[in-house]
């Protein structure tokens, strides 16, 4: 007896619209979708002209009896339904039962299955939605669909599919992505007889990760898992050194289904927070396994979106596990030996280095043993901030180029430090700790300080007038433009701040005119902490570079600047090898 039933009406009526033919990846994600749920090990998709021309997908699954294959092309037909309480707990890709009469309608296709119990398969035609034959033909147990000529009984819609090479692309991202969910799954997609992927089985998606983007992307890769209150998140995030200019791989699965969501695409973001650069995004493979009842998946029409029962513990539980993870890893941005990177030298004429800009040498530091500073000469930083006694017990100081990276060594490699970006790190999370427990030192102005300002400007400080002052300023409105400042917060002591509140108007007039609350704080402390950190082109001292290394180590995030640009850039052993061409 088979299988598929058409869905009583009471239960069609309560899924959402059903699927449309865009272009041909969605015939492809519609096809590999019923061969996953037809348990099928193995899945070859074939495809000529960008899928314009056809599109053959294979499989090796439990296939269906002759009553079945007629039956599928009805509307609402499926096995995988049959109360409304099914509805509520879906365990399948598909679920609608309306995939191959969408197809069928826009195509010239033929399917060929056969199930375990039948002696033969069945074959049958359909030239846009209208029957042409039924015939039985030998095929081993599994279905194969193709389907040839998309929209070629609708020319206008026809004529709004993209390039040969674009709708390619397509197919080949959706394949990907699919093949990284289902490790276990043999994926072959030959475009015009040419092999493209070829994704033969393996036991995790760290390797079929490997598989499909190679080396370069694994190395920079750090894993995660957590499994609690009947919620488990695993996968791989990016090195915050590590980015890429579009978010074509936030990668998000919840029960191995492939989503595009919001909730989860906004966790990712705020896990990243501070730690990439504007407009740069980073990758990120996220695989959510939840109970089937905690997840709503009929609420689009290509099933990329998804509704939880409980969005706002998704949201909190994603966001600090990928952040945790960073954190806790605390990955640094590395070299490259490359060419470009370490090259070979010729004999020149020997540097001349005047005498005062040499940094005094203690002997030679070993990482096992970085001496603490003998005197605290204060050089431009606080005493707020000069409050270590030792430095940074993994990291050797060595000096200072140019007069603005300090350099040193790990027991990993060399390390270039940018110095102000290093206080800037410090400086925002002190500011932002203090300010979040509030326990934010101000310091009181001997002389107060007065700041005149533009009408925009003035217009920006009346709207955030409240927030400036619970960032510890003592700030009164003078009247006309004019304001008094008698207090700021005590890191900021040395510093101009007339300049300091002038360029963080600037930012909240031109950033943060549509942002929640803590953005609006979080933006004004990094400015705070970008104008008051060093600069580049300031000479420190060996005693100064190491209570600077120091306190950037005692940081959450001494990876990236509150910008997310890199701190820190370690040159390892094997990049050195490289270049001088040991390996």
């Amino acid at each position: 007896m088979g299988k598929i039933k058409i869905l009583p009406e009471n239960i069609a009526n309560r899924i959402a619209a059903g699927e449309v033919i865009e272009h041909p990846a969605s015939i492809v994600k519609e096809l590999m979708e019923n061969s996953i749920d037809a348990a099928a090990s193995e899945i070859r998709i074939f495809v000529e002209e960008g899928g314009k021309r056809l599109i053959r997908v294979v499989d090796n699954g439990e296939g269906m009896d002759s009553d079945d294959v007629l039956l599928c092309f009805e509307r609402h037909s499926t096995s995988k339904i049959n109360t409304l309480r099914d509805l509520n707990a879906v365990k399948t890709l598909g679920f609608r039962g309306e995939a191959f009469a969408s197809i069928a309608a826009v195509t010239r296709l033929t399917m060929k299955s056969r199930d375990e119990s039948s002696l033969y398969g069945t074959q049958v035609r359909v030239n846009g939605g209208v029957l042409r034959g039924v015939s039985e033909v030998g095929i081993p147990r599994g279905t194969s669909v193709e389907a040839r000529n998309i929209f070629f009984n609708t020319p206008a819609r026809r004529k709004f599919l993209r390039s040969t090479r674009y709708e390619l692309s397509r197919i080949v991202v959706l394949v990907t992505h699919y093949a990284i969910s289902y490790p276990g799954i043999y994926f072959t997609l030959y475009h015009d007889d040419k092999e493209l992927i070829s994704a033969p089985p393996v036991d995790h998606y760290s390797q079929r990760i490997y598989q499909l983007y190679g080396k370069n992307l694994m190395e920079n890769l750090v894993p995660f898992e957590y499994e609690k209150e009947g919620l488990g998140l695993s996968g791989y995030l990016s090195r915050p050194g590590y980015y890429r200019s579009s978010a074509d791989m936030l990668l998000t699965y919840v029960n191995q289904r492939l989503v595009k969501d919001r909730l989860l695409n906004r966790a990712i973001r705020e896990a990243y927070h501070t730690m990439l650069p504007r407009d740069r995004y980073p990758v990120v493979l996220l695989f959510i396994t939840l109970h089937t009842e905690q997840v709503d998946v009929n609420v689009h029409p290509s099933k990329l979106e998804v509704r939880f029962r409980q969005p706002r513990f998704i949201h909190d539980r994603v966001r600090d596990v990928l952040m945790d993870t960073i954190v806790r890893e605390k990955p640094l941005a590395e070299f490259k030996a490359t060419e470009g990177t370490l090259k070979k030298v010729g004999i020149h004429q020997p540097l001349k280095i005047e005498k005062e800009e040499v940094v005094q040498k203690e002997g030679e530091v070993l990482p096992e043993e970085v001496l603490p500073p003998v005197s605290t000469q204060r050089l431009g930083l606080s005493e707020e901030e000069i409050k270590s006694e030792e430095a940074a017990p993994q990291v050797a100081v060595l000096g200072q180029y140019q007069s603005s990276y300090i350099v040193g060594m790990d027991r990993e490699g060399i390390l270039i430090i940018d110095q102000h970006a290093a206080h800037e790190r410090i400086l925002y999370e002190k500011l932002w700790n203090g300010f979040t427990n509030r326990q934010l030192a101000r310091q009181a102005l001997l002389i107060p300080v007065v700041l005149e300002v533009s009408s925009s400007q003035s217009l920006i400080i009346e709207e955030h007038f409240t927030r400036i002052q619970d960032l510890g300023f003592g700030i009164e409105n003078f009247g006309d433009r004019t304001y008094i400042i008698k207090e700021i917060p005590s890191l900021l002591a040395n510093c101009q701040i007339e300049t300091i509140l002038v360029d963080m108007v600037d930012e909240l007039e031109k950033e943060l005119r549509t942002k929640k609350v803590e953005d609006i704080y979080q933006k004004m402390i990094t400015s705070l902490a970008c104008h008051a950190a060093i600069k580049a082109n300031h000479p420190l001292s060996l005693e100064k570079m190491r209570y600077l290394v120091s306190d950037l180590f005692k940081t959450t995030i001494p990876m990236t600047c509150p910008h997310g640009r890199p701190i820190i850039l370690r040159l390892s052993q094997r990049d050195l090898e490289k270049g001088f061409l040991r390996k």
